[in-house]
């Protein structure tokens, strides 16, 4: 999975078996049950993992993940899917801690 932008990253090992490169700038902070926030990240993010959560708020953001799972999308912009696999599941927007996730 590769995301880019500007904003509030956030990222979370369920699996025990997540890489994350980050380029670019950004703070990281290690906030407790499995999540690392990346605040004022400004970059690109690569991630990898059998089992990992993904957040980004900000602007200008991109996305792109392979393999089967979950999303939640909210904002302006598109987007698009493709095959078999992925499932919209709006809890998830629930589950980040500190996230300033703006509601409709």
């Amino acid at each position: 999975m590769t995301a880019s932008g500007n904003g509030t990253l956030w990222v979370r090992d369920h699996g025990g078996d997540m890489l994350i490169y980050i380029q670019g700038e950004g703070g990281r902070e290690e906030l407790g049950n499995g999540w690392v926030r990346y605040s004022g990240f400004e970059g690109t993010a690569t991630i990898s993992g059998s089992d990992v959560t993904v957040a980004i708020a900000g602007d200008h953001i991109r996305l792109y993940a392979r393999g089967q799972g979950r999303y939640a999308l909210r904002g302006e912009g598109g987007y698009r899917t493709s095959g078999d696999g992925w499932h919209v599941d709006a809890t998830l927007l629930d589950a980040v801690p500190g996230a300033a996730v703006p509601q409709p």
